[in-house]
């Protein structure tokens, strides 16, 4: 080859890793640099965001009878007592959790109620001697004679000002001297659930997420079925006799008993439970998640994720990584799953907005600039390719064919790989069957309700349930509004669809647009 020859192949060289180092470093570049202005996720966001859709309001009504020591009725008018607490599903066929002081002792409740109209019958008596004796010698009844007083309780299922309410039993209890957990069912599956964590899972030091519906709030902001989360630590493992319980320093108020309080992973750590009372700093207590366990297992239960929790797991590690097609996605096929699935509204919208600023992150299958990358690469090839034959054919008409010494192809000279795109990730999940929720009474449960819990001998324990009027005003939910029975029509998905699932055979019912059986989007 002549020296012009050599120079010119040096150059072209020399520019063919040029342009091969431009095309492939590019796109990874710009990749990197976009993520760099993500928003990022804080621990606290992303624990309350697990256990959000899991959380409910829970509202609890008792009538009953007074009967004074003579066997006479003090009134022939039952009294009614109301409050509310918090409680969180625990599995996805309708079984809920709360603390078990929020079914516990609703003749406590009912003499407190009656409590200013015995004392206005009264009045020579001192107020303090006459609780005392009120709480001695009254009897608290049902409608009929002898029976215990009626109960009901309402779990609301939802989120903002939409709701769903659904009648609740209560299976069992343990009143707050024994562990503090109760165990409600309500008729309805596929409800959103949570996990527990153990006891070896919490440390002191533990960062937790303590979740609630404060009544203290009620007066100064909109109904809503929106919880509140306090952050803090746990501080201690101590004992109530024999009972275990945690200390946190997690601000805890009226309405937030029963609510469960999580690790940073989502799990359930306990249930909201007391505190000191009159105490000013927050020295507060949760009821280890264990007690609740014993519970479920008595029965075969296990607490457990359904298959709309794992899907929704999945879109909000899509979402929290800026893969916000996907999460949307993802969210959609949650609501199919479990029509009315709380939290998502307000994060789909959120990624639509955030993909529209930042677009869409790397794929969680593979990188999404790998395709940009081997494309620019593949022509990066053609170009040698080309140029490299152009200067063959030059140095051929100038130099002499050497001796054949074997056939090998020319650099480029062979058909370049094709570049193809991940493939696009499954996201159907079997589903539970949807069912219109029943509306019978309660019955057959133990009767009771909340109470500001035991006296020990030197502190007050102050349980962290709305008390009825004459303490706080619990939480009023008349503003929501009943969802519609059948949910709306995702817009995203064309209207129509075949009669049959083309992954699994099952037959479509109704409008919907995800498969029943395997999840997969009718087409």
């Amino acid at each position: 080859m002549s020296g012009s020859g050599r120079s010119t192949s040096r150059r072209f060289a020399a520019g063919a890793v040029l342009a091969l180092g431009l095309l492939s470093a590019s796109p990874g570049t710009a990749l990197a640099e976009d993520n760099a202005t993500r928003p990022a996720v804080n621990p606290e966001q992303r624990a309350a965001a697990l256990i959000r859709p899991a959380t409910v309001y829970i509202e609890a009504t008792t009538t009953g009878w007074l009967r004074m020591p003579d066997g006479e009725l003090f009134d022939t008018a039952p009294y009614q007592a109301s409050w509310t607490c918090t409680g969180f599903v625990v599995n996805p066929d309708g079984w809920v959790a709360t603390a078990g002081h929020c079914v516990d002792d609703v003749r406590s409740m009912l003499l407190d109620t009656a409590f200013a109209d015995i004392y206005a019958a009264n009045m020579d008596w001192d107020p303090d001697e006459l609780a005392a004796f009120v709480d001695g010698s009254f009897t608290v009844e049902g409608e009929k004679g002898g029976s215990d007083p009626a109960l009901d309780i309402s779990v609301y299922f939802g989120e903002g000002n939409v709701a769903e309410t659904l009648p609740a039993s209560v299976i069992e209890f343990r009143p707050l001297q024994q562990g503090d957990v109760a165990l409600l069912k309500v008729q309805r599956d596929d409800l959103p659930s949570s996990l527990l964590a153990s006891d070896d899972d919490v440390a002191i030091g533990t960062p937790v997420l303590s979740v609630g519906f404060p009544g203290s709030t009620a007066g100064v902001t909109d109904p809503t079925l929106e919880p509140t989360n306090k952050s803090g630590k746990v501080s201690a493992k101590k004992t109530s006799g024999t009972v275990p319980f945690y200390e946190t320093d997690a601000a805890l108020s009226g309405g937030m008993s029963g609510g469960p309080t999580v690790d940073l992973e989502g799990r359930v750590i306990g249930l909201n439970s007391f505190g000191p009372s009159g105490e000013s700093q927050a020295f507060n207590f949760i009821a280890p998640s264990s007690g609740l366990e014993e519970l479920l297992a008595a029965r075969g239960i296990t607490a457990q994720l359904g298959p709309a929790d794992e899907r929704y797991r999945e879109a909000l590690t899509d979402y929290y990584e800026g893969r916000y097609t996907e999460a949307i996605e993802g969210f959609d096929s949650v609501l199919a799953m479990s029509p009315g699935y709380p939290g998502i509204s307000n994060l789909k919208s959120d990624a639509v907005r955030l993909r529209d600023q930042y677009g869409d992150a790397a794929s969680s299958g593979s990188s999404s600039s790998l395709p940009l990358v081997l494309g620019g690469t593949g022509a990066a090839v053609v170009v040698v390719a080309a140029l490299g034959g152009f200067l063959m054919m030059r140095n051929r008409r100038n130099t002499p064919a050497p001796a054949a010494v074997g056939f090998h192809g020319a650099p480029g000279s062979g058909p370049v790989p094709p570049v193809g795109g991940a493939q696009q990730p499954q996201h159907g999940m079997p589903v539970h069957g949807v069912h219109t929720p029943g509306a019978p009474t309660p019955g057959g449960q133990t009767p009771g309700v909340q109470t500001p819990g035991a006296q020990s001998p030197d502190v007050e324990i102050k349980a962290f349930s709305q008390l009825p009027a004459g303490y706080t005003p619990p939480i009023t939910l008349q503003n929501l509004q009943t969802p519609p029975s059948a949910p709306a029509q995702n817009s995203s998905t064309p209207p129509q669809a075949g009669r049959f699932c083309s992954s699994c055979g099952t037959e479509r019912r109704g409008n919907e647009n995800f498969c029943s059986n395997c999840g997969n989007k009718l087409t």
